[in-house]
């Protein structure tokens, strides 16, 4: 006699049946690899895998059951035959659809007629609406992530508000910059047109070929005249008084290398011009190993009671650049982000973590000081709308961008971080998404600049901005203060 499972007997039709349930579930369980339930699922295949090397190993058929499996070459062949007429599927799946419509369709032969067929074609469609259905919850899953929601943050609603908004946003204002008719006459920084010699070893990425006072024909949208209302101006003096002795260093980006341009051309116009500024030909901390010989100090500018304010070029963190430099500085004025791009939101994250914990011990230092800045925006026409360069559709100009949709197309993604690790490690942060957010006009757009090679290149640029006083006034007054609010 034929052997039996469960009280049935085992014959080729069985077979047909376990063929087809074990291929339905790989098929099902396969897109949810690399999830949680990972462990689940492999347990299940297995198991199926057992049952149905269990079955087939016995072979035969039960000639009460009728219909039997195609078990002879020709039935085989006829088969393959009929399943590649179907394009685009898989052979398991076609195998699947095949026998899922002679299943269907004795049952209803049997039930006269009540249970409702559903043919291959109809199976592929619920196939494929699963697949976009699990392809649409990871594209959902993704853009959550940009937001800043992660692993790294477990409750994401109590670190971001209701909604994955964070509630320090509801405190930014966008509305103030006003109209000032004064401001079209003026002047650009004369330490800029210094810098543009061709002696000058810092011409190329401190000259006028590289940043402007875009008072000039090359932009294609007109620098507007506006005044910015929302903040209290920057102390010259006040400041370089608290700064005696003291060894300044903005550490980040070429968007923090405009932020040291523009603090030594207020400088300049308040009456206290550098008595030396230069590119140093040694670094103060020597040869570091593991230190990328692009992480320098690339400009010095001294002043008067012994004040020094550096620029050293870090891109992306690198723990032996910080490290050096909180080794050497007193004050630290600190931005990277500009160059992690959302795909890279995680190392980010940790990049940010260590920088906290740095930043952290160099505070319990005497005397030692430490500013982050937020990330200013971009203003590319993208596709979400939220200005970044990385989602850009259009190299035309720049364009205008909602605050709203800054914040919902995740292209604040830079500021939640950064927000995150001052506040955990006790650091004190400048917002400035409301100062530059609204001044989509005051970018270098396509005006030539020279590249590290001197030469010019004319590329679309919503990234840099133009070195206008009254535009970086507001963020220069908001690092003095929040340097003063410290030790």
């Amino acid at each position: 006699s034929m052997p039996s499972l469960c009280g049935r007997h085992i014959d080729g039709y069985t077979v047909i049946i376990v063929i087809l349930v074990s291929t339905y579930a790989f098929i099902l369980l396969q897109p949810m690899g690399g999830t949680a339930s990972g462990g689940t699922n492999s347990q299940i295949r297995e198991g199926i895998g057992e049952l149905f090397h269990y079955i087939t190993s016995w072979g035969g058929s039960d000639k009460n059951e009728g219909d039997a499996a195609p078990d002879s070459a020709d039935d085989v062949a006829s088969t393959e035959i009929t399943m590649k007429r179907i394009p685009g599927v898989a052979r398991s799946s076609r195998t699947a659809v095949s026998l899922a419509d002679q299943e269907r369709s004795r049952e209803a032969t049997e039930e006269g007629g009540k249970r409702p067929r559903r043919g291959s074609k109809q199976l592929l469609e619920e196939l494929q609406e699963r697949r976009e259905r699990l392809a649409k919850a990871r594209a959902e899953r993704r853009e959550r992530m940009g937001l800043g929601l992660s692993a790294a943050g477990r409750n994401s609603q109590e670190l971001l508000g209701h909604g994955g908004q964070d509630p320090a946003d509801e405190q930014l204002d966008f509305n103030q910059w006003v109209q000032d008719s004064s401001l079209e006459q003026e002047p650009c920084c004369s330490f800029i047109a210094s810098m543009a010699k061709n002696n000058n070893p810092l011409r190329y990425r401190f000259g006028t070929e590289y940043q402007s006072c875009c008072r000039d024909p090359y932009n294609l949208t007109q620098l507007k005249n506006l005044h910015f209302s929302g903040s209290s101006t920057f102390d010259a003096p006040r400041f370089l008084q608290k700064m005696q002795s003291k060894r300044v260093v903005f550490l980040g980006d070429s968007i923090t290398r405009q932020g040291i341009t523009a603090m030594v051309c207020a400088l300049e116009r308040a009456g206290f011009p550098p008595l030396k500024a230069s590119r140093p030909m040694d670094q103060p901390w020597g040869s570091v190993e593991g230190m990328p010989e692009e992480d320098h100090i690339d400009f010095r500018s001294e002043y008067e009671g012994n004040v020094r304010l550096d620029r050293m070029s870090m891109r992306q963190h690198k723990p032996e650049s910080l490290g050096a430099v909180t080794s050497y500085a007193d004050v630290i004025v600190l931005n990277v982000g500009a160059w992690y791009r959302r795909t890279k939101r995680r190392l980010y994250e940790r990049h940010m973590e260590e920088v906290g914990q740095s930043l952290q011990e160099f505070l319990q230092k005497p005397g030692r000081q430490v500013v982050v800045l937020d990330t200013l925006p971009q203003h590319f026409e993208t596709h979400k709308g939220g200005g970044d360069f990385h989602d850009r559709k259009s190299t035309t100009k720049c364009t205008s961008v909602d605050p709203e949709t800054y914040r919902s197309s995740g292209a604040n993604w830079h500021t939640l971080i950064l927000r995150r690790m001052a506040s955990k490690y006790h650091v004190p942060f400048v917002e400035a998404a409301d100062i530059f957010l609204p001044r989509w006009d005051a970018h270098l757009e396509h005006r030539p600049k020279s590249n590290a090679h001197g030469r010019l290149v004319g590329k679309l640029d919503c990234s840099h901005w133009c070195q206008s006083s009254s535009l970086w006034a507001p963020l220069l007054a908001r690092i003095q203060a929040a340097l003063e609010g410290g030790p």
